[in-house]
């Protein structure tokens, strides 16, 4: 689950949970069929990983040393800490900051309380948080807009049925001001992990708006 495509569309990484609780990412060529384990020096979760704009390294989330956001090369090589706390790691395109949410899921239904984004910059900034979800409003999956100002996230009120799509600017927003709404079904469908298209065009995402899981999307202008 959880895959990230590398920028040159040669490499794909993603998680496989080797034995319960142990947790690993793995590398594939595109094409390929032999695998390279990333993180088998760590017995626990690594997973979510992103790749940053050049392609040469990885963000994701590991619970090693206590947990939080790391950094390694993109084959593997001297991870890092990040943060202390975070989930969901998403890129700038200017390759110098990344934004992340602090909720966890394993299914987008089942969601571990409230997720607020926070934005950190590399190479060990303090996060800086963009809006504050203690209102109710929970943000999961951020993805950055290919110009960098705008934040797509998968979301919504505790209020309001279902999970949406949301757009906030990427510096943040006032206080009592909750993302703007893109895309949601009246029904308790679920939609979730937005993705831009390469000129920022159009979102696309996952939702049940027609009864099975499948890909949507709709047109943005930024």
């Amino acid at each position: 689950p959880r895959p990230a495509l590398s920028p040159d569309g040669s490499t794909l990484v993603y998680e496989t949970e080797k034995s319960p609780g142990d947790v690993d990412l793995f590398s594939l060529r595109v094409g390929g069929y032999n695998p390279v384990n990333l993180t088998a020096d760590h017995a626990g979760y690594d997973g979510a990983a992103s790749f940053s704009p050049d392609g040469t390294t990885l963000a994701f989330r590991s619970d090693r040393d206590g947990g939080g956001l790391f950094l390694m090369g993109a084959t593997g090589e001297s991870p890092r800490r990040l943060t202390t706390f975070g989930y969901q790691p998403a890129w700038f395109p200017d390759g110098r900051h990344i934004v992340f949410s602090t909720a966890s899921f394993l299914e987008p239904e089942y969601r571990y309380g409230m997720g607020t984004l926070f934005t950190v910059e590399l190479p060990a900034g303090d996060p800086v948080k963009l809006f504050d979800a203690s209102d109710g409003f929970d943000a999961t999956l951020p993805r950055v807009s290919p110009s960098g100002r705008w934040i797509a996230c998968g979301g919504g009120p505790r209020r309001r049925r279902g999970y949406g799509i949301y757009t906030l600017p990427a510096k943040g927003l006032a206080a009592g001001v909750d993302p703007a709404l893109v895309y949601h079904s009246e029904t308790r469908d679920v939609a979730w992990a937005p993705f831009w298209s390469a000129d920022g065009a159009r979102l696309f995402f996952g939702s049940e708006s027609d009864g099975s899981r499948n890909l949507w999307s709709v047109p943005i202008d930024e």
